[in-house]
Formats: structure tokens, sequence, C-alpha cells
């Protein structure tokens, strides 16, 4: 009895991780050639979620994945306040490093193809901030090998997501076109 009532306590403290994909569906499109990713949005509000590894099942020949979260110098911590910050939101830049994951599409695949599969995010879980400095890994340790599976893909296609211009961008034409319009009527 005690085993089982450890083990579902031990179950609810575990699932308050909540992540979700930039963007939300987890579907991508690119070019043959092109490196695209994910950004993401990480909810942990009761314990400090650390990632360990970030994985694409089922390995794809059509490109390669790479894991931006994991291997990163510092280590990512999303927990409550007042050591870390419960929810944290990242947005993908293959330049700066940032985002859950990017994808390489192979410059030979052909335009149609849809590359599907899991990102896999194994994390450990603390009951204290690893940048704590009264962090004991072995006294605030909760558990390891916990993973959450995302559904993803790749179209392999013309219409890229980077072809979609900002916001902002069409705002900045639209002011300019307005400005050149009634500077011409002033004119």
């Amino acid at each position: 009895m005690k085993s089982t009532l450890l083990f579902l306590l031990a179950t609810a403290t575990l699932s308050a991780v909540t992540i979700t994909l930039n963007p939300a569906s987890g579907n991508l499109t690119a070019l043959p050639g092109q490196t695209v990713g994910w950004g993401f949005t990480v909810d942990s509000p009761t314990n400090y979620f650390v990632p360990t590894a970030v994985n694409f099942v089922p390995a794809s020949g059509d490109g390669v994945f790479a894991d931006m979260l994991g291997p990163r110098l510092t280590v990512f911590v999303a927990g409550p306040a007042p050591d870390e910050n419960p929810n944290v939101t990242e947005a993908f830049d293959v330049g700066l490093g940032t985002g859950l994951a990017s994808f390489t599409v192979n410059g030979g695949v052909a335009l149609g193809t849809v590359i599907a599969g899991n990102i896999l995010i194994d994390y450990d879980l603390f009951s204290v901030s690893p940048s704590n400095p009264s962090f004991d890994p072995g006294a605030h340790y909760l558990g390891a090998g916990t993973t959450i599976s995302l559904d993803t893909s790749i179209l392999v296609d013309n219409a890229s997501t980077s072809e979609i211009p900002e916001p902002s961008a069409a705002l900045l034409l639209a002011g300019g076109l307005l400005f050149a319009g009634l500077r011409m009527r002033r004119g």
C-alpha cells in the first residue's frame, strides 16, 4: 500500500511539466537544403525542469536533426520563483542557437516529401533549482528518465514558412505607403 501511494504521489508531482512547440502544431515547411526548427514554451510551476536530451524518432535519412536545448554550456532550468521562471518561452533562431531543435533537410529530398516523427524530450526534475547555492543533486532529485513526446512533421515544399512576412514588416510597409500617399496629396 505504501509503495502504491508513493508511486501515485511521484506521478502527480512529475506530471506538472507541460511543453508546447512553436509552431503549436509542430508542423514545419522547408526547402531542400534548408534548416528549420521549433521554438517552445515550458511550464513548470511546481518543480525545476532540467532537459537532458532532445531526439527525433524515427531517425530520418532525409535530413539531420539537432538538439539545441540539451547541449548548452549553461544548464537550462524552468521552475517556480524566486529562483527561476516557471513559464519560459524561447523562439527558434539557428544563428543564436535558441529553440528546442533544428532540422536540416538534405538537398536531394523531393518536393512533396513529408518527414514525420516525434520529438522526445528527456528531462530531470528537482525540488530545488540547480542554480540555488543550497542545491544538492542527491537530496533534491525527484526523477529521471522522464520523457515528453510531441508529434511533428516537415513538409518539403516551395512554400517555405520563412517567406511569410513578419507582422512588423507588414505594418512598416503599410505605414510607408500611407506616408507616401499623404506626401503626394500635399504636393
